[in-house]
């Protein structure tokens, strides 16, 4: 089978020849018909994901991934083949991705019953940034009076996190350049869209709310200084400052409810995750597909910034 590996850290991944998996007692065996491509990928491709992952060479990259269940080893009573999946391989260490034609999963590993309305490759987009999205909105305690900002509303985390808000009832300010990037995140549901390249985006963002937001989702902002005055700035006393890159510091937020988010696998959320896409309230964002063959062309519109999600088809 195919496979897109990253072999050693002096050489970039590439695509290569590798013996299908055996499947064991407890396992599954998906054939992968379609995964997308995250910013995690492109950190552990580069190896700059070896501060906090642990690899073992050959690495087959990849996490989010759909497809259909071709065998289950002894003891499998949770899937049956010819089951439609989606989700994620979350390991411990960088070694078997979803960048393969198979995988073999742990039967209580992260794949849950995929939405029957739901192809593919929209499924393929909704396990890794939907589940990081729905601990935004839980850390943010979101209500149907919320007043929410998504700064990074036009990537695939921000993407789910204005939808989802939205379904709840809650009020969506996002960030997004005037343009394309404007009609996007309001076709997501966003009521206000701000342009960051424009103006001052924190000084804009507390105009367009004076009486300040119940919360603050930021995936884009690195430096914990940054991220404690927008939220001094834009919040109220008692509002929620949620990080998806660690710079929600209690020290610098002071009576403000600071959370960092790291994506953990849950399959309860993707359970969740899977309702809410089958009943309509979320769609997965998807906005370019590529071939297995050009998934180097794939990994580059990512890294160029591109909204929504980048998807990648194998089936």
């Amino acid at each position: 089978m195919r496979a897109y590996q990253l072999e050693r850290f002096d050489v970039p991944p590439r695509m290569v020849e590798v013996p299908k998996p055996v499947v064991s007692e407890g396992d599954i065996l998906v054939r992968v018909l379609a995964a997308s491509v995250n910013p995690v990928d492109l950190a552990i491709a580069s190896g700059n994901a070896r501060s906090w992952l642990d690899y073992r060479f050959p690495v087959t990259l990849g996490r989010d991934l759909s497809g259909r269940v071709e065998a289950t080893g002894a003891g499998v009573a949770g899937f049956a083949v010819g089951d439609r999946v989606f989700g994620f391989i979350a390991d411990h260490e960088a070694h078997a991705g979803s960048f393969a034609e198979y995988v073999s999963l742990p039967e209580g590993a992260f794949v849950v019953q995929a939405p029957a309305n739901v192809d593919d490759v929209h499924a393929a987009a909704l396990g890794l940034a939907g589940l990081t999205a729905t601990m935004c909105i839980d850390a943010a305690n979101i209500g149907s009076s919320s007043w929410l900002l998504v700064n990074g509303a036009t990537g695939g985390v921000g993407s789910y996190v204005v939808q989802i808000a939205r379904n709840l009832g809650a009020h969506v300010v996002a960030s997004a350049r005037t343009g394309a990037e404007e009609l996007y995140v309001r076709s997501l549901g966003a009521d206000v869209a701000i342009d960051w390249s424009a103006s001052d985006f924190v000084e804009a963002a507390r105009a367009s709310r004076p009486e300040g937001f119940d919360a603050l989702v930021d995936v884009v902002t690195a430096d914990p200084d940054a991220f404690a005055a927008m939220a001094r700035t834009i919040l109220t006393s008692d509002g929620a400052a949620v990080s998806t890159l660690g710079a929600g510091d209690p020290g610098r937020l002071g009576r403000l409810h600071g959370t960092n988010i790291w994506s953990s696998p849950d399959v309860s959320r993707l359970r969740a995750i899977a309702h809410l896409a089958q009943e309509g309230h979320i769609q997965a964002p998807v906005r370019a597909t590529y071939d297995f063959a050009a998934i180097e062309a794939a990994f580059e519109a990512v890294r160029a910034g591109t909204t929504g999600k980048v998807a990648v088809t194998l089936g």
